[in-house]
């Protein structure tokens, strides 16, 4: 790789990404070793910049911290191309698609791929501030003094439909709580309607759908390269990292300490983690909350999960920031240079949430009814008539064709009673009329 284009942004640092647009972009692969086959993906990312032969590249020191945090740091790892830790370590700024990575701990030697435990979930990542790299404090002065005015997007600029986004999420507040990350603040800022997670400098400004794409999608994070924090995109939303993929924070991030970006970006990097290795089928070596290292199946890993989700779901308040629900139905998706910006935004089962580019959508209910105070509360996304087949039959599963027999074999009965019932109805009267009239002499033909 020449040096123009050793940037991170491009040749000749431009603001730009150069996958070419007829193309999708190609994936980087870094394995563990501890697997055999190729079902032993620990984490993968999509390359959205590419050299001058057109082959993709990611940054090597990402992946590496990404790497290290899923192991819980325990041990000085590294990355090479072979299972065997004896292998030549991988030393360049970036890893290039098209070959198969595989992370190591302990040292450079030996033929016997070491079986190591990866940390399962975010909530038991141990954190502690003196493991960041130099690189995650090393960032430019005016970046940090400049703050950007009020209601500005710190990725694209603009104020229309800016909502504040937290950092760290708001959702992991007790994680917050038990390693004091309020303390982490470059400036002292108060807390906002008791939630801890507001302080003042875990908050940002994004765009509407921006926030969603990095809340819902978690396709990307912002991270320290050439001594600014840059916006890193790593999983797929082509449209959106083909205009953001790069590009440096426009500033108003004076307050918020290198902890945060590197919480977050492990945030959404845990979601990598459990789709293409933890819950892909067999036994899984990982630490649980004790830290100690246990055999897991994709099963109960799956399990622990939708138990984590429900008690999340079960403790959920209102939204801290009264702005959003409001931005959020009236903005449209603001991209710089992109007309039909990438919208689709996912929840944390893979599944399609939103899409805001799709015209004729209906609004997908929840079960809470709507309440006066919290109007938008009745709602939650958009879906068209195909997605709303296939949520049902995930909701379902295969007999989804059986039910809905069942419901039109009932709705058939159903009408069938109304139509008995009617003509009853009838024939009563009718008998009735007739008496009357016999009574009275005279016939109903006559009438």
């Amino acid at each position: 790789m020449s040096d123009e284009e050793d940037d991170f942004a491009g040749a000749a640092c431009r603001e730009a990404v150069f996958v070419p647009a007829d193309v999708e972009p190609s994936v980087v692969y870094v394995r563990h070793p501890g697997y055999p086959g190729r079902n032993n993906v620990l984490y993968k990312a999509d390359a959205y910049t590419v050299d001058a032969q057109n082959v993709g590249w990611v940054l090597r020191q990402t992946v590496q911290d990404i790497l290290m945090g899923f192991t819980g740091n325990t041990e000085v790892g590294f990355i090479n191309c072979s299972r065997e830790p004896q292998g030549r370590v991988v030393t360049q700024k970036y890893l290039r698609t098209g070959r198969d990575y595989y992370f190591h701990l302990g040292p450079n030697s030996g033929t016997v791929p070491k079986l190591f435990a990866v940390i399962p979930w975010f909530r038991l990542l141990p954190f502690e501030r003196e493991q960041l790299g130099s690189h995650w404090r090393d960032v430019s002065q005016p970046q940090r003094c400049e703050s950007f005015s009020t209601g500005e997007c710190i990725m694209g600029g603009g104020t229309d439909g800016t909502e504040k986004c937290h950092v760290v999420p708001e959702s992991e507040e007790k994680f917050w709580m038990e390693h004091r990350l309020g303390e982490c603040a470059l400036r002292a800022g108060s807390d906002t309607s008791g939630y801890l997670t507001m302080n003042d400098a875990n908050i940002i400004r994004l765009e509407s759908t921006l926030h969603e794409v990095l809340d819902n999608n978690k396709s990307y994070f912002f991270y320290p390269w050439k001594g600014q924090y840059r916006i890193y995109f790593f999983r797929r939303s082509i449209r959106l990292a083909r205009v953001y993929h790069g590009r440096a924070l426009r500033g108003g991030i004076d307050t918020v300490p290198p902890e945060y970006f590197y919480l977050r970006m492990m945030f959404n990097a845990f979601m990598v983690l459990q789709q293409e290795f933890l819950f892909q089928g067999g036994a899984r070596l990982v630490r649980d909350e004790n830290g100690k290292e246990v055999t897991k199946t994709s099963t109960e890993l799956l399990m622990e999960r939708k138990a984590q989700s429900a008690s999340t779901s079960g403790r959920k308040r209102k939204s801290a920031s009264p702005d959003k629900a409001l931005s959020r139905s009236h903005s449209q998706p603001q991209v710089e240079g992109v007309e039909d910006a990438d919208s689709d935004v996912f929840g944390e089962d893979g599944t399609l949430v939103r899409d805001v580019q799709n015209v004729g959508l209906k609004r997908k209910r929840r079960r809470r009814p709507v309440t006066e105070e919290d109007p938008d509360s009745g709602y939650e996304g958009f879906e068209d008539q195909e997605e709303h087949n296939e949520r049902m039959k995930r909701k379902y599963g295969p007999n989804r064709d059986i039910l809905d027999r069942g419901r039109m074999m009932t709705r058939k009965l159903d009408e069938d009673k109304r139509v008995i019932a009617r003509k009853e109805e009838g024939m009563k009267e009718w008998i009735e009329r007739k008496i009357a009239m016999e009574t009275n002499n005279v016939s109903i033909e006559d009438s």
